[in-house]
């Protein structure tokens, strides 16, 4: 039997680019070994796309608007005060969106696509049981913060750079993973995947972020809405109810539930979730002498949250037309101009917690303009194609927007995932297999074992 290339070098891809650890992403901490392999693997991509499609490419409207918005930030690079930061995020941006692209247009069979899940389904379990043996041993654990939840030792990433991003890759994961689980036939793979998901979430719980329990219960909410039949079933529902029961065995567990219903709280009804949000507003209420944080809420780690989007914003504002230079922040924020301009947040040294300030604050208006866009005109293409279909079409759609809201939200609220080298081209590695497997199954229709 004729061998998928593409098939291969993708399964290799996938399981070094999730299990490499992160201590050895970087060679001599210069040379990106997570960016040189999207690279290679996007040009191998290519080569087989043209050679079978004769430039046939689907998505190209998306990959239109995606370089656009990288058009935008060029004028950032030649202002950067790290011009060699600002093009390697230029690089890695344009790899991770030629990346997505490429396996969209991809040619698989049935086979390939049972490869590819046993690989990722292999993959997720080796991260699954590694969290365990952290967490067990107490190795390598975040610690800051952990006193919140009583009885708690730590918080595990496993490969990820941080528990944050850990949680966003088990929140695709477990929606993914559900969705085998309902189109298995056989009683055995039924088991199999129930098991998986179980094992999921117990390792959701032991990176102790409030964040990744929030995109979790998100997700349950905009399955039942999107996909009902998924998560309201007589294997799924007992399912999640006995995981999330059992959860709360494990120390900690608790206070991770209510501190993060009080902080979804805090977000809704204070109107915080704005002050996440590009803003003109450039008033910083700010202690000048101390570290201390002016409270907008009693939780600590949101009135940080909140004062370092609207320091960026403060930034964005005095350079909305280049920005300060694409992934620079770091930087910039040690550089001799930002002591000199922005005295008084002499203590604030850190990113915004939010993607779009971020964005807003190193490549200006038009780039963020383009960039949320690029977004939204996606979210809507993908929500009226989920409206018009029928049957598997609709589920993997209606999976899909769950995963990218998860994301989203997650960018919003608590972490720069899409600036990761590994978490954003992992998240469009699914998106695109999702899609790249509809699009077949209309030519083939193939059916998901």
């Amino acid at each position: 039997m004729k061998k998928n290339i593409p098939c291969i070098i993708l399964n290799i891809f996938m399981a070094i680019f999730l299990l490499m650890p992160k201590n050895i992403s970087d060679i001599f901490d210069k040379v990106p070994l997570r960016l040189i392999l999207l690279f290679i693997t996007t040009v191998i991509n290519y080569i087989y796309i043209f050679k079978e499609k004769k430039f046939e490419i689907k998505g190209y409207k998306f990959l239109l608007l995606a370089l656009i918005f990288l058009a935008f930030t060029i004028p950032s690079i030649f202002v950067s005060t790290n011009k060699t930061v600002s093009l390697y995020t230029f690089c890695k941006f344009l790899m991770s969106f030629l990346f997505f692209i490429s396996v969209v247009n991809l040619s698989f069979d049935k086979n390939d696509y049972n490869k590819l899940r046993i690989v990722l389904t292999i993959s997720s379990v080796i991260l699954f049981v590694y969290s365990y043996f952290e967490y067990i041993f107490e190795i390598n654990l975040f610690t800051v913060g952990v006193y919140h939840f009583h009885g708690a030792k730590g918080r595990v990433a496993t490969s990820f750079f941080n528990t944050i991003y850990y949680g966003i890759f088990l929140n695709i994961i477990i929606p993914l993973f559900t969705f085998y689980l309902n189109k298995a036939k056989e009683k055995k793979v039924k088991i199999i995947y129930a098991l998986l998901i179980f094992m999921a979430y117990i390792s959701l719980l032991l990176t102790f972020t409030r964040s990744a329990i929030m995109i979790f219960s998100g997700i349950i909410v905009l399955t039942i809405i999107l996909n009902f039949k998924t998560i309201i079933n007589k294997i799924t529902t007992p399912l999640y109810i006995g995981m999330i029961l059992i959860g709360f065995l494990i120390p900690g567990v608790k206070d991770l539930y209510n501190n993060t219903f009080s902080e979804v709280k805090d977000l809704l009804q204070s109107n915080l979730l704005v002050k996440f949000l590009p803003s003109k507003n450039n008033t910083v209420d700010i202690n000048k002498d101390s570290d201390e944080t002016i409270l907008y809420t009693p939780d600590a780690s949101l009135n940080t949250r909140i004062q370092l989007s609207k320091i960026g914003n403060v930034i964005a504002k005095d350079h909305y037309k280049t920005g300060i230079g694409f992934g620079s922040y770091g930087d910039y924020v040690y550089s001799n101009e930002y002591i000199k301009n922005y005295p008084d947040f002499k203590n604030y040294k850190t990113f915004p917690h939010s993607t779009l300030v971020l964005l807003y604050s190193e490549v200006g208006i038009f780039s963020l303009i383009s960039f949320i866009m690029l977004i939204l005109l996606s979210v809507f293409y993908l929500f009226i194609r989920y409206l018009k279909e029928k049957g598997i079409i609709k589920e993997l759609l209606g999976l899909c927007l769950t995963i990218i809201a998860g994301f989203i939200v997650v960018n919003i609220v608590a972490e720069n995932a899409v600036y990761d080298s590994q978490i954003f081209p992992f998240f469009l590695m699914i998106i695109g297999l999702l899609l790249n497997y509809e699009l077949n199954y209309k030519k083939e229709k193939l059916c998901q074992k």
